[in-house]
């Protein structure tokens, strides 16, 4: 489905030469691929926009060298191909809006265009590794924060009992000492919490625009996208046919939550736990319920969780945690009683109600046992009397 409301925002008309683009060059035995050929149209386009003569335009297909081709020659051969044609005039009517998941396409489609890739999989790579380059110092930014705030922990949590203490007289002057006494810990630690949350706040719109932007890829490159994949998974409009790809994004999630516990748990090791929790069984489910995904999806998602497996594992190192001013996880204090998470909670409660059935059917079976044992000195007895014994006991 193609939208029909027109923006002027990067929007792109096909010309009248547009199926001058060829698939193979006559005699040389040369088949570009599909990204090549529209790659190519982009490419004559902008010659066409600075030559006055069209008869001697020519163009160069990526990878084949320095080899120039006819535009008329070609256009014989590219309207043979109709999935070809096809594939220029839906990168050629794709009108995008103002919404995040189009610009999103307009920047991977800009990509495809610029580097010249052989397939579409790469420039889906190449964006998604830009963006985390790009995010790199706001990540690196927040864990500096998050590192001095766990060690900040005690003395705010001191500052917030004391606080607490006064109960409901409080008055101005009290809370303003509080403030200040708040903020000359914030400048004793050199930390500002707002940049602990930047992170997630800068790439979650990024994650959400990139994530639906490929999901309605197939519905505007239906052409460009079915041979744009690679390996075993070349048609990126359907789902990855082995499951690889859902299940290798799942175990690096789940790795990345293994190496980065312990700075979840630093500031605060109660939430931090249950967070570790969530994030073990997210990626346990994930699988089966992103497997029916298309694989220019987990093209994204695998190259993303790539990446964010190498830098937790980058910024775990010492040399480049002190390089960067970030601080080691605070030893826990002496004596310190923890308060147990959720799943603590509910695992405690469990246990204790399994131990209190298992005693209520303990006491069952000696209570059985006792009667059973009652009744056969009963039965003992009444025949000791019937042969005019004295019953014993």
């Amino acid at each position: 489905m193609i939208r029909s409301a027109a923006r002027p925002f990067l929007s792109v008309r096909r010309p009248a030469w547009s199926t001058s683009v060829g698939k193979s060059l006559a005699g040389s035995g040369y088949a570009p691929s599909r990204n090549e050929v529209t790659n190519t149209f982009y490419s004559s386009k902008r010659l066409m926009s600075s030559t006055p003569s069209e008869g001697s335009l020519s163009a160069t297909l990526p990878g084949f060298g320095s080899d120039a081709i006819s535009f008329e020659s070609d256009a014989k051969t590219a309207a043979s191909d109709p999935s070809i044609t096809a594939a220029v005039e839906q990168l050629a009517a794709f009108e995008p809006t103002w919404w995040p998941s189009d610009q999103a396409l307009v920047l991977i489609n800009w990509v495809n265009e610029t580097a010249g890739f052989p397939c579409y999989a790469y420039a889906i790579g190449a964006t998604t590794l830009a963006f985390r380059v790009a995010l790199f110092p706001l990540f690196v930014r927040g864990q500096r924060t998050s590192s001095r705030m766990a060690h900040m922990q005690p003395e705010l949590m001191a500052l917030k009992e004391e606080l607490d203490k006064m109960g409901g007289k409080i008055d101005q002057q009290t809370q303003l000492m509080h403030v200040k006494k708040n903020k000359a810990l914030f400048r004793k630690y050199d930390c500002n919490p707002f940049f602990a949350i930047v992170p997630p706040l800068v790439s979650a719109p990024i994650f959400m625009s990139m994530f639906f932007a490929l999901r309605n890829a197939p519905e505007y490159f239906p052409e460009l996208l079915s041979t744009g994949g690679m390996l075993w998974f070349p048609d990126l409009t359907v789902a990855d046919p082995y499951c690889i790809m859902p299940v290798f994004s799942a175990l690096l999630f789940l790795g990345i939550t293994e190496v980065g516990k312990e700075q979840m748990m630093a500031s605060d090791p109660v939430r931090g736990r249950t967070m570790v929790n969530a994030f073990r069984a997210l990626a346990i489910v994930m699988v089966p319920l992103t497997m029916s995904f298309q694989s220019s999806v987990f093209v994204y998602w695998t190259t993303n969780n790539t990446f964010s497996f190498v830098q937790t594992m980058v910024l775990r190192q010492p040399s480049v945690r002190k390089y960067f001013e970030i601080w080691d996880p605070p030893k826990p204090i002496p004596g310190q009683e923890l308060k147990l998470s959720i799943f603590d909670e509910i695992k405690n409660l469990t246990q204790k109600k399994k131990k209190k059935e298992l005693n209520a059917w303990a006491e069952d079976r000696v209570k059985a046992h006792n009667e059973i044992i009652v009744q056969q000195r009963m039965v003992k007895n009444q025949l000791t009397e019937k042969k005019g014994l004295k019953p014993k006991g």
